[in-house]
Parts: C-alpha cells; structure tokens; sequence
C-alpha cells in the first residue's frame, strides 16, 4: 500500500456491542481512497473467496473520535445538560429528548422544549395549576439500566483478567462507579425539572393544519445547560460552513423559519447527530389526530435515517445554527411515500420532489413541526412571549475550532 496511497493505516478492531457478539474487523485507512479504488477492492475480495474474512465494505467520509460516543454523551448523567439527550417522565419506560431551552417573558426561569407525546396523557393539557406535578429526570432509568450493565461486563472482564489487558479495568473503580450510579438513583439524584405546559393538538398556523406537540419543562436551576448540540458528523469543511460552532458541536443563534429544500441537522438520544433535507411538506399525516394534517418532511432512502423513536423533541436547526424545528414524529419502519399531486407537495426550486414523483423505494420519514409554530402557540397557551436562550459566544472562553457568524443576532438575550 506504500507504493500507492500517501497516508494510510492498518488497524485491527472488533464489530459487536457485546464481548459474545462481537466479530474480528480489519480497518483500513487511506487519505488517496477513490472511488474506482472501492470498485478494484470490491472485485478483488470476491474473488478470494475467504474462509475467515465474510464480507468487505468502503466508506468515503470523516470518522472523528467521538464519533463512536454519542450514546454515552446523550445517554449517561451530566450535572448541566443539553438539548439532544435523553430524558423521561419518572414512572414511565419511554424515553425521549431533550429539546431547545427557551425563555418566557418577564419570568426568569429556565424551559426546556420537548414533545407532549411523551407525557403520561398527552390529549390533556399541562398547567401550572396540574396536579400532580409531571417530573422529569434525567438520565432516564433504562439509560442507567444500560450504563449499569456496561460496567458489570466490565467489572467481569476485570475479575476474570478475560481478554486484551486494556479492556480489563480497574476493578475498585468500577466497582464504585457501579455503588455510586445505584446510590445515585435512588435518592432521586437524576430528577431534571417539571413540565410546566403542553399542547397535543392539531392547530392552523397560516392557513394549514398542523400538529402543536409540545411541552415546557421548568429545568431545575442546578442542571439548566445550554443551547449547545453536540455533533460529531461534520467534516473539516462543513466545520466551516455549519456555524457557529466548535470542533464538537454548534451553538444555536436563535430561531427561524422552515422551509422546503432546506439542509438541517439535529441531534438526538436515539439515533445521535444527522443530517437531512426538508424535502416537502406532507398533507396526508395522520399522527394518532382524527384528521390528517400537513408536515413539513425530511426523508431518507433506507437504512440512513434522520430519526428514529426517542428522537421527539429533538431542536432542528440550519446551517446558521438557528433553529427552524423540532422532529416530532417518524417512521419506524421502511415504507414508502406516494406524493398524489400538486396540492400536497410544496417542492424545492431544486427539484427534490417535483409534482407526480414518487418514492418506490424503501424509505424513512421524519416529520419536523417549525419552530415558528411552536414558538407562537407556547404565545397564545401561556400569554407570555418565548425566545430561545443564545448562548454569549464570548463567554464560552477559549475553545478549539470556534467559528463565529460573521453577525451574531440576538447576543442580548445571552446565557452561559
């Protein structure tokens, strides 16, 4: 390979979630990787026919560290935590995520967005009058349930000396972390806030009918975090072009509208950081609502998938970081999608979908509420007027890779 490819390494590695499942996996990587080089390797392997080695695959992209870690970024307990990790009412076994902290008018509390379907009785409205308080923790009890079971394969593969040395641990850490995530947990250590209001509904906002899911959790002042979406999918380019943000994610800079066409990112507990296209908006939904309503859509040939369940509530945002959504729904099986006519359809000037297209292939839907609907109906239910909290780029110290916008609006209503 050193006569061919500039940079390149050899790597041995293991594809499985669990030590009984997991599979031996040669890695591969070369700057100078073309195309037609997939194609020659491809050919070549099959033509092997090899006893050990069952399958080969190529990839074109950038792998960052931690890319490999966003369930344990979104799913594990952080004091301060923000917008894309899971969260869950307590008593319940569903999880979902956490959305955008907003700020309501004249009311110096912190709220976080999420959706109503994740609520106990999603039909009846949530107030500051409801009784009893709907909590919300964080992590939720199957994410500690998860980590717990992390640890205990690693506590054993520590005791038992079973496998490489550096996978074997350090059994009295272990050993602690698994006593103080227990301890943790039952003195009620993971509860986030109470959810203040909720809309499940379908309301017109200009003229169409849409769903309002939505919920306002009041976050607890010692774990408010901040509009920050942790992302690790970017290439170096994009790095540039998604902003503003740093080497691991982006700052929100406010909000805006939606529209078909558009290239938007979230980041959520299920599926992690992705990114999609508003590729129309849909008039035949029917999201458990006695009418169909119309959605704006994002959506992806299988197996790539923009969301998937427990990804509701998660903040939609654009390349300028301003929020233009929230994904409330999905599907959570292939299917396909059939667009009748023009009356159903708003495409992009680009032409993702023109007016008769149809979708014949496996596909999967995302369906995004915009953050304008949201935002205005929160108006209306509370009477109080609610903005996002930006985060003051200037406070945020001195931090690897920080691009700024080249205007940065909305630097008043600033909170680190």
């Amino acid at each position: 390979m050193d006569t061919i490819y500039s940079i390149f390494t050899v790597m041995m590695s293991h594809v499985g979630y669990t030590r009984d499942a997991s599979v031996p996996a040669v890695l591969v990587l070369a700057k100078d990787f073309q195309l037609e080089d997939a194609v020659k390797v491809t050919s070549i392997f099959r033509q092997l026919g090899c006893e050990y080695l069952k399958g080969i695959f190529c990839y074109e992209g950038s792998l960052g560290w931690n890319s490999w870690t966003y369930d344990r970024d979104l799913c594990v307990y952080q004091e301060r935590r923000n917008p894309g990790c899971s969260i869950r009412v307590v008593g319940l076994a569903k999880s979902f995520t956490l959305g955008a902290y907003v700020r309501l008018e004249d009311d110096t509390s912190a709220y976080a967005l999420t959706v109503a379907h994740g609520l106990p009785d999603p039909p009846n409205p949530v107030t500051p009058e409801t009784i009893p308080k709907i909590q919300i923790q964080q992590p939720s009890s199957a994410d500690v349930k998860s980590r717990l079971s992390e640890l205990e394969i690693q506590a054993e593969a520590a005791l038992s000396r079973h496998g490489p040395p550096r996978h074997w641990g350090n059994l009295e850490q272990i050993k602690k972390e698994i006593d103080d995530l227990k301890k943790f947990s039952e003195e009620s250590g993971l509860n986030f806030g109470e959810i203040a209001y909720s809309e499940f509904d379908v309301v017109t906002f200009k003229g169409i009918s849409m769903n309002s899911d939505w919920a306002l959790l009041k976050v607890n002042d010692a774990r408010i975090g901040r509009n920050y979406i942790l992302s690790d999918i970017f290439s170096e380019n994009d790095q540039q072009r998604w902003s503003p943000r740093d080497c691991r994610g982006v700052y929100l800079s406010g909000s805006d509208s939606i529209g078909c066409g558009m290239e938007v990112s979230k980041t959520g507990r299920a599926t992690g950081a992705t990114v999609g296209r508003i590729n129309l908006r849909y008039s035949f939904v029917k999201l458990k609502t006695p009418t169909y309503t119309t959605e704006y859509t994002v959506i992806n040939k299988a197996p790539h998938r923009f969301s998937l369940p427990g990804d509701s509530g998660s903040v939609v945002f654009d390349v300028g970081g301003a929020a233009c959504g929230m994904v409330i729904a999905g599907s959570d099986d292939e299917g396909t999608i059939l667009i009748h006519n023009g009356s159903d359809v708003d495409a992009d000037e680009k032409g993702n979908l023109e007016i008769g297209h149809r979708y014949i292939d496996p596909v999967w839907v995302s369906y995004v509420t915009p953050m304008e609907l949201i935002l205005e109906r929160i108006r209306i239910v509370t009477g109080k007027k609610a903005e996002l909290i930006i985060v003051d780029l200037n406070s945020v110290g001195d931090v690897e890779g920080l691009v700024r916008p080249a205007v940065q609006e909305g630097a008043g209503n600033a909170a680190t």
